[in-house]
């Protein structure tokens, strides 16, 4: 007797011409076939009166015995279908629809071309880009969270031996923290932009995935020579950089590719960020980028005055310049703000309430892992309206809302981490960001019904990360707006 399979249709979330169709088909193949290669058997294309069907068997991993039948319809609205052993575990199916999903998604955003972005600075030597990001840096967060979270450690530590002790390192500590922040998150930057030194160019290769990778394999070892090929060319002579230049380069060194797969793209992020502050009114930060390939901001300072703006490479690389504006628009609302003194404040309070509650009542001593679980996940909750406000209050000032849900979706592509599956435990995650699809969907939601006014950016937010969390959690379907409704 045969085993009977479940089935599952899976939309990949894209809208496909038939000229794309053979684009997608290669698409497939080397971002999802490729990386599962070992993974994968009986691999099949063919030709239908709609478009394409590819068919190809996945093996669990866990349980090589297991596996599942995947069909691909290459159509103008592609889907998948899978059929899978009512035995197979849970989260190897989830895994499935994941990175099918994630195919459709980042082929809609990059139509199946693969870049690899080179930055430069007027003036400044070339520096080589770094795919690992610092691992205090958040995701559009100035609120240097993992710096407190690690000095609550070391408290903590310091409670159980000497607890008066841990009480004045407590507020030292964070006081530290606070008052330099501006000065540690400078330090991030590997570059300083100026009213000297602000013009970035990024040099964008446009090409496919798998010739990126062949790419990667040839000259990777030698990116650092290909910069300063193209700085001593163009930047060292005191010339801004042009396709033209950046091609010549490169057959100079042996590496032959065509005009059209390049672009040279010229942000004055000097300029920009002082257009912000006047909009903002506040003292423009200072400005710094890290030599991190992976998209990223962060924003950090007690006052405007005593403030840093910190951008990644990888973030000028993939962001347009209204995506821009708006990413930074949301790190000069945590600067107006203040936002690092309240969840500053936050956290004080939560130390003083929680030496009142051991001193007053001995006995909870004992449930302090319970306790210190409950009191983090609600300082990170109520950080989540913060971030919310940041996300309003630079939608109306840039009054961009549709830019910033597209790049909060690039950040779903270059990102891994930042998934878009939906779960209401994401809500209680010690995050300080609401989950990245309800940002998305919020930004989409203000964009179709138009930036009507509002009062107060954080009474407002918190409103919505309220509904949002409810929504989440009786599973309700976020309403659909028309545009100009």
């Amino acid at each position: 007797m045969g085993i009977s399979y479940d089935s599952i249709r899976i939309p990949l979330e894209v809208e496909l011409d038939p000229s794309q169709f053979e684009k997608f088909l290669r698409f497939i193949e080397e971002y999802y076939i490729a990386p599962k290669s070992s993974l994968i058997f009986r691999y099949t294309v063919e030709r239908t009166v709609e478009g394409y069907v590819v068919k190809f068997f996945e093996v669990c991993p866990a349980y090589p015995q297991l596996y599942a039948q995947i069909s691909i319809f290459v159509t103008t609205k592609p889907h998948a279908e899978v059929y899978y052993p009512p035995t197979c575990p849970s989260e190897w199916l989830t895994s499935i629809v994941y990175h099918l999903k994630r195919t459709g998604q980042t082929f809609a955003r990059t139509e199946g071309n693969a870049v690899l972005s080179l930055l430069f600075i007027t003036g400044k030597p070339p520096l080589m880009e770094k795919l690992k990001a610092p691992r205090s840096l958040g995701l559009f967060s100035d609120s240097m969270i993992m710096l407190y979270m690690f000095a609550y450690l070391i408290i903590l530590v310091v409670f159980f031996i000497k607890p008066l002790l841990a009480i004045v390192m407590a507020i030292g500590i964070q006081l530290a923290i606070l008052f330099n922040a501006d000065k540690i998150v400078y330090s991030m930057g590997r570059w300083k932009i100026t009213d000297e030194y602000n013009i970035v160019q990024l040099v964008k290769i446009v090409t496919r995935y798998r010739d990126l990778q062949w790419f990667l394999h040839m000259y990777g070892s030698s990116i650092t020579e290909i910069k300063q090929a193209i700085y001593e060319r163009t930047i060292a002579l005191g010339e801004l950089i042009t396709p033209l230049k950046v091609l010549e380069t490169l057959e100079d060194i042996g590496i032959n590719i065509e005009i059209r797969q390049l672009e040279v793209k010229n942000i004055d992020l000097y300029r920009l960020v002082s257009i912000l502050a006047n909009k903002f009114k506040v003292h423009r930060p200072k400005i710094a980028i890290a030599n991190v390939l992976l998209p990223n901001a962060a924003a950090a300072g007690i006052s405007s005055k005593r403030s840093t703006l910190l951008i990644t490479s990888g973030l000028l690389g993939i962001c347009d310049e209204g995506e821009l504006e708006v990413i930074v628009g949301h790190e000069f609302s945590h600067i107006k703000g203040k936002d690092p003194l309240c969840l500053f404040i936050l956290f004080i309070g939560e130390y003083i309430l929680r030496i009142f509650l051991f001193y007053k009542f001995p006995f909870l001593v004992q449930f302090w892992l319970l306790y210190f679980f409950i009191a983090f996940t609600f300082l990170f909750f109520i950080a989540k309206f913060f971030e919310a406000k940041s996300d309003l209050e630079a939608i109306y000032v840039s009054g961009k809302p549709k830019e910033l849900a597209s790049a909060l979706r690039k950040f779903t592509i270059y990102m891994p981490a930042y998934k878009l599956r939906r779960s209401v435990l994401k809500w209680f995650s010690w995050d300080p960001h609401p989950p990245l699809w309800f940002r998305i969907e919020r930004s989409e939601e203000y964009a179709a019904k138009g930036l009507e006014p509002v009062k107060h950016f954080l009474l407002r937010s918190v409103v919505d990360v309220i509904k949002g969390l409810l929504r989440d959690l009786f599973k309700l379907k976020p309403k659909k707006y028309m545009q100009g409704e």
